[in-house]
């Protein structure tokens, strides 16, 4: 009786902890480069990002998924550093990007180059006047596709739903094509700057990375963003 008595009042306080728990943000830095460093026009810059969740685990130690860790690179030139790129319209971003982490979408695309399927601005490109309503477009995502593409096939994606497919080609549709903007998935790569504009002396260069974690005990009701934003300098 003691025995089972004692069972109980331990398994009463564990249940009490972990209710009582909360899903901590991870904590995601950009080591390089570092903030406010100067930059050249069209120049390559290599990036390093570490991320740390109390739940999730370390990218150092590969407990990450690369493709779940995100980087943003937006130019911003003098006049279009206070008007350009409002939190809600980057709170969508950070949505939209997590969300396709994934899904395996970076495994077969980039943001600028191919890889083993088109660029994601080829498809915003291909799709800029709308020839095909997003729904169609968002039912190549769910259905998969060959021969769009030249020979190499899409697989079907059955966990994401309509709506969600439409979400992420009204974003591509939307941002891809951006000269300006950038992103990249996993801990580690590099960019390049810009060839100078014409008139052109001061600008900027917005770097963020972000992770989104698995939630409390894998409860994605809890899930939470860690981000981390620096500044590059024109030299």
């Amino acid at each position: 009786m003691y025995v089972r008595l004692f069972v109980f009042i331990a398994c009463t306080i564990s249940c009490i902890t972990v209710s009582g728990q909360e899903n901590e943000p991870p904590e995601v830095r950009i080591i390089t480069p570092m903030a406010n460093e100067k930059f050249s026009w069209g120049t390559l810059i290599p990036f390093e990002i570490v991320v740390k969740d109390k739940e999730d685990g370390y990218t150092e130690y590969e407990e990450i998924s690369p493709n779940k860790v995100i980087l943003t690179v937006h130019y911003l030139s003098e006049s279009e550093k206070a008007a350009k790129g409002s939190n809600e319209d980057f709170n969508r971003t950070i949505e939209i990007l997590s969300f396709m982490g994934t899904t395996g979408c970076f495994t077969c695309h980039k943001a600028k180059e191919k890889r083993i399927g088109p660029s994601f601005a080829e498809i915003a490109e291909r799709y800029a006047d709308r020839i095909a309503s997003v729904e169609a477009i968002a039912k190549k995502i769910l259905k998969g596709t060959q021969g769009n593409w030249g020979d190499q096939v899409m697989p079907a994606h059955p966990n994401v739903t309509q709506e969600e497919a439409n979400k992420i080609v009204t974003w591509i549709l939307e941002n891809a094509s951006d000269s300006d903007f950038n992103f990249f998935s996993g801990t580690s790569g590099a960019f390049r700057t810009r060839n100078a504009p014409n008139g052109e002396k001061t600008a900027v260069y917005v770097l963020k990375a972000f992770y989104t974690d698995k939630g409390l005990n894998g409860n994605t009701d809890s899930a939470k963003i860690g981000l981390h934003t620096i500044q590059l300098q024109k030299k």
